[in-house]
């Protein structure tokens, strides 16, 4: 049996815990004078404990002996301990909220930035309702073990030495007894340690499929209706909700066990503790006074012993959570430093307009077909460069590397403004601005929606930006004008509506490179055609990158690439023209 419980204790991860111990305790630097403060409050609170039980001790010797004398003034002692141990609780009580609260913000804000940092195509394997349970629930569990863990070890291992010296000095054997009950705790904390990582992970993986579910079903709730998919949710809902519960009450289980085994182990040592109280007082070695401040100080050591095991839970709880953001936080990270020749193509991209120049490119989705095979693609400033091929041939991926989103394995793509050219990277991306197909609109009023990419953008400005989308009968028909509130993904408006929406965001923004990605796919021919006319009318010389199968946009392209076998081939005029005809005799 010990030779089993010591290769449990052995298997303990407790490497891991170590890590991600200091990984939450990096966080608590700016914050060390307050949980100094919240410490010695902890110890202040002890000894103010401490002194009340021995007046209480004191007043029952008084009033034992029929001493009135000083009875006044100990009860006057007494009340003013307590009155005193009950505002330093408030106290340590409103720091440890404050500590809690403006450490969670800090770390909620470093890891959701850190989130945005994150390589896109590794945020893949990610659900975004598994997302959005870290950098909330294990957040807010990593911010509450800061003070939780640590500050309350030291007040609780404090708080248990004063105890224990105060009756040492009374009476060594009570002492002794007290301390009966530590070396089973230590030992069988231990041997819990990796059964409740075990059960806090798996209670978080629950929960965040819960939270998956959720965020998913209500940002498809149009589907949901239209396909009515109700039984269908309702029905993984239930499944989803019996694993949780499955989950949940197996960790209970394990909780409500170890809690009985530890509290039994408790209830003997204070019986023992209370036996030899009642002896001694019986023989007439100790006063009654002495066997109630016994009787509080053994409560005080188990009460102390109970909330240091409490602690393993906290901190393993804390460490699971931790650990599963330094999952998301170990991902590849984007390379977002500027170099120089980047820098140089920023300060000239906007007066002097940004050319493409993508060679040799070849690139293949994780556990996917090659996309590209030494693809090359040139665009110039002022040019309107289409792209077509095949439903799942590249388009889309290309815009995505012209974003900076995936990285070619071979090859590179440049930017060139004036005389200086860069590699392309994540820095560069205020010199793009996209307008996808499927709606990106966030919520908010139509004005802050149309500043997002430019929050300096005048009045008139975002007016002429709505007339070139061919937006501006809409938006002033709207019941209060740019300043009317959109939903989430621009409910409250049509797929033609938010598109073209989306075009005026993208020409107040300025950027010398405009990706469209289908994005008059759900205009009507003369809205597309006096959009397409607007934009080119603009007096900014930009360099457009279009991917479409619509015959009004194929035609006013400067040229034409066809993704073919994953190179790109240029079209000649009647290639584009013959396309453009089929496409629209398609339509027809």
């Amino acid at each position: 049996m010990l030779h089993k419980l010591m290769e449990k204790l052995r298997s303990v991860t407790l490497k891991e815990m170590l890590e991600e111990t200091r990984w939450i305790y990096q966080y608590t630097a700016r914050y060390r004078k307050w949980i100094f403060l919240y410490i010695l409050l902890g110890m202040l609170i002890t000894a103010v404990s401490l002194g009340g039980n021995l007046m209480f001790k004191a007043v029952i010797d008084a009033v034992s002996s029929h001493n009135g004398k000083y009875l006044l003034w100990l009860g006057a002692g007494y009340l003013a301990l307590q009155v005193g141990s009950m505002l330093l609780q408030a106290l340590n009580n409103r720091i440890n909220a404050k500590v809690s609260i403006r450490c969670g913000n800090e770390i909620r804000r470093d890891v959701f930035q850190r989130f945005l940092d994150v390589q896109w195509e590794a945020s893949l394997g990610y659900h975004s309702g598994d997302l959005l349970s870290r950098v909330n629930s294990d957040v807010a569990t990593v911010a509450g073990g800061v003070l939780g863990w640590i500050p309350s070890l030291v007040i609780g291992g404090v708080r248990l030495l004063a105890a224990l010296a105060v009756i040492l000095v009374y009476d060594p054997v009570m002492a002794l007894i007290a301390l009966l009950a530590a070396p089973s705790t230590v030992v069988m904390s231990r041997a819990f340690v990796k059964n409740m990582r075990v059960f806090g992970q798996k209670t978080r993986d629950s929960q965040a499929k819960m939270v998956s579910f959720y965020e998913e079903s209500l940002q498809n709730l149009h589907a949901v209706k239209a396909f009515d998919l109700k039984r269908y949710h309702t029905d993984r809902l239930e499944k989803l909700q019996k694993n949780y519960e499955e989950v949940a009450l197996e960790h209970n289980d394990f909780s409500v066990r170890s809690h009985l085994v530890l509290s039994v182990a408790g209830l003997v040592v204070s019986c023992l503790c209370l036996g030899w109280g009642v002896f001694r007082m019986w023989n007439n070695v100790i006063s009654f006074g002495t066997m109630v401040l016994f009787v509080q100080l053994a409560g005080m050591v188990s009460s102390s012993f109970s909330s240091l095991v409490g602690l393993v839970p906290s901190a393993i709880s804390a460490t699971v959570s931790a650990g599963r953001i330094m999952a998301i936080l170990n991902l590849p990270m984007e390379d977002t430093q500027v170099s120089d020749e980047a820098r140089q193509v920023l300060q000239q991209g906007f007066d002097n307009g940004v050319g493409i120049r993508a060679e040799d490119l070849t690139f293949s989705y994780e556990h996917g077909e090659k996309v590209f095979d030494s693809m090359d693609i040139n665009a110039a400033p002022g040019e309107i460069i289409g792209v077509i091929s095949p439903s799942g041939g590249g388009k889309t991926t290309l815009l995505r590397m012209l974003l900076g989103l995936i990285q070619p394995q071979n090859g590179k793509i440049c930017f060139r403004a004036g005389d200086c050219e860069a590699s392309l990277a994540p820095c560069l991306r205020p010199l793009v601005t996209y307008v996808a197909q499927d709606k990106v609109i966030f919520s908010g009023t139509v004005e802050e929606s149309l500043r997002l990419l430019r929050r300096d953008a005048t009045d008139e400005e975002l007016d002429a930006a709505l007339k070139a989308a061919c937006a501006w009968d809409f938006v002033s028909r709207l019941p209060s004008g740019k300043q009317t509130r959109l939903g989430e993904r621009g409910a409250g408006l049509s797929e033609g509506q938010n598109q073209r929406l989306a075009i005026a965001r993208a020409l107040v923004s300025r950027a010398p490179v405009l990706l469209l990605d289908e994005a008059t796919s759900a205009l009507d021919f003369d809205t597309e055609r006096r959009v397409l006319k607007n934009m080119l009318r603009s007096d900014q010389k930009r360099t457009v990158v279009v991917t479409t199968h619509r015959p009004a946009v194929l035609r006013s392209c400067t040229r034409v690439y066809a993704i073919r076998d994953g190179k790109a081939v240029e079209l000649t005029r009647e290639e584009i023209r013959a396309f453009a005809d089929r496409a629209l005799s398609a339509q027809e």
